[in-house]
């Protein structure tokens, strides 16, 4: 019996195997109970589907002393196990057949995800977040950057009012040389084979002036980067405003950033423009470190 195989069935396998090795398979839920969290919870799930197996996980910092005369931790170790399970009912109900564990632990958010990432590798960490308009505040100093820089995982910030629909449209903010990092590829092309999306990197240049042979070059690279299906120019003398008006412009269901450290997000969101922000508090965004 022959062995032989057709090039557009070997192409078939070829592109099954690839979109295997793209799928999620592990996703973190932070939660802390609060109407963001669940939102969160409901978008990922609903974007992700029931395939991926998902953990729910309560961080909790309590520092108790001998001297303590109830156990202050194991107060608060309860009070997560039953709020869990509140919300674990809270998701079988509403999803079945779900793939869900749930973790409680005292400890920084950023100590839990690693130790849990050494069993059970993640491939994606979802958070709440309070919206865009707020992003400076919601990302400087707070758990999402700590996650980011101290787990060197991709960051799902889901704001309260999004709810998932689709996800059609990546948009990347891009600066030329944070799109061709492998962790940035990698995360952007699981994105793009898991909902089959059209993704484009951003640029937003201030000035009337021709790009700089250095930029030429740069912009040559972005165009051989993979998953990237097209490369924007925006013309705009305020960097997130003419982003945001391009998010709107072709209706993107994903904002991705990538970041080394915070003083991107306090140049690329500073306060005096969150008011011209304001609308686009139902635009999640994926945060991806500059590694």
């Amino acid at each position: 019996m022959s062995n032989y195989l057709p090039n557009d069935e070997v192409q078939s396998r070829l592109n099954r195997d690839k979109q295997k090795l793209m799928d999620f398979k592990t996703i973190y839920l932070l939660t802390d109970f609060s109407d963001h969290a669940k939102n969160a919870a409901d978008y990922a799930i609903s974007a992700f589907g029931k395939d991926v197996s998902y953990v729910l996980i309560n961080s909790y910092l309590v520092r108790t002393s001998a001297a303590t005369l109830i156990d202050i931790e194991e107060i608060a170790h309860q009070e997560s196990l039953e709020q869990l399970k509140d919300e674990e009912s809270r998701l079988f109900t509403k999803y079945s057949d779900l793939k869900l564990q749930s973790v409680s632990k005292n400890g920084t958010p950023v100590d839990t995800i690693n130790d849990l990432n050494e069993i059970d590798p993640v491939d994606l960490i979802v958070v709440g977040s309070k919206g865009i308009s707020r992003l400076d505040e919601i990302l400087i100093g707070s758990v999402t950057t700590a996650i980011m820089r101290g787990v060197h995982k991709p960051v799902l910030a889901i704001p309260l009012k999004a709810r998932f629909d689709k996800m059609d449209k990546l948009v990347m903010a891009s600066d030329l040389h944070n799109a061709n990092k492998p962790n940035v590829i990698k995360a952007i092309s699981q994105f793009k084979s898991h909902f089959d999306a059209h993704t484009a990197a951003a640029t937003v240049k201030m000035d009337e002036k021709d790009f700089t042979e250095e930029e030429q070059k740069l912009m040559k690279d972005l165009e051989k980067v993979e998953p990237l299906d097209e490369i924007v120019v925006i013309k705009d003398t305020n960097i997130s405003k003419g982003l945001m008006d391009y998010c709107d412009k072709v209706d993107a269901d994903l904002l991705v950033v990538v970041a080394k450290h915070t003083s991107f997000f306090k140049r690329f969101f500073h306060k005096s423009i969150t008011k011209e922000l304001v609308n686009h508090e139902i635009l999640p965004i994926l945060v991806l470190e500059d590694s």
